[in-house]
């Protein structure tokens, strides 16, 4: 079990079908700073391609 702390990159790679399957195993203890998930939001709805 490992603790992690996801950033934008890993979220958007998650997105775009870009993360290896396995990075994150489902023991893991996984956090999301709520500042991250607004970037990737306003990120995401300021973006004109779909992710």
């Amino acid at each position: 079990m490992a603790r992690l702390i996801l950033d934008t990159g890993v979220l958007v790679r998650a997105a775009r079908g870009r993360l290896a399957a396995g990075t994150i195993d489902t023991d893991d203890d996984v956090a999301l700073p709520a500042v991250v998930i607004a970037k990737f939001l306003s990120g995401i709805l300021g973006d004109g391609d779909t992710v």
